[in-house]
């Protein structure tokens, strides 16, 4: 049988090396990406109010 792996530092990776992942929304030009931003928040706002029941962060 296998052994746990408690420390697994050789396959770890430095945060030094670490490339943040933009967000889809970050990558439009500046006028998209504040209609994107609205969408979003109106999407928010629609779960915290209870009229809408899913979150679709990808229209």
């Amino acid at each position: 049988m296998g052994r746990a792996i408690v420390n697994d530092e050789e396959h770890a990776v430095a945060p030094e090396r670490m490339e943040p992942v933009p967000h889809p929304i970050e990558e439009l030009p500046l006028q998209e990406r504040a209609a994107a931003y609205e969408h979003e928040l109106e999407q928010l706002r629609g779960v915290l109010d209870g009229t809408d029941s899913e979150l679709d962060f990808g229209a």
